[in-house]
């Protein structure tokens, strides 16, 4: 074998190992459960990120969670409203309630590269998201 052929050998040899066999389990759809909550005054709702991957298997993941206002028919007043003082969200997807009022939407968003944390994410991360939704109700009349 020439010295020209043997180098080609060996550096496809190294391409191939560091590339593995091609295939990388990627997040695929991210479901937020419970899909709805009505917590009453003064408790609590832990939402949840559960993801598909495309090897087919589901788990719960990280994802960054935010909460934005329910706007039907996607209506631009996540824009115009500000965060409701009644309501809050943890960045481990607790809902708080300290008040009553109107639904407002919970997202959850994780990257599809399953080797990137949440600290990692930048603007070209590809991401999934998912919403529920949330509404602090008044307490059971009793």
């Amino acid at each position: 074998m020439r010295r020209y052929d043997l180098c080609l050998v060996v550096t496809l040899a190294i391409f191939a190992a560091s590339c593995g066999s091609g295939s990388h389990t990627q997040l695929q759809s991210l479901a937020v459960t419970p899909a709805q909550a009505a917590p009453v005054n003064q408790s609590t709702a832990q939402f949840k990120a559960i993801g598909t991957f495309t090897d087919g298997h589901t788990a719960e993941v990280a994802a960054a969670w935010t909460l934005l206002p329910f706007c039907p028919d996607h209506a631009p007043c996540a824009l115009t409203l500000p965060q409701p003082g009644w309501l809050t969200l943890s960045n481990s997807g607790i809902a708080e309630c300290t008040g009553t009022g109107p639904a407002w939407t919970i997202h959850a968003t994780a990257p599809a590269d399953i080797n990137i944390s949440l600290s990692q994410i930048t603007v070209k991360t590809k991401l999934v998201t998912a919403t529920a939704q949330v509404t602090c109700a008044p307490p059971a009349a009793s």
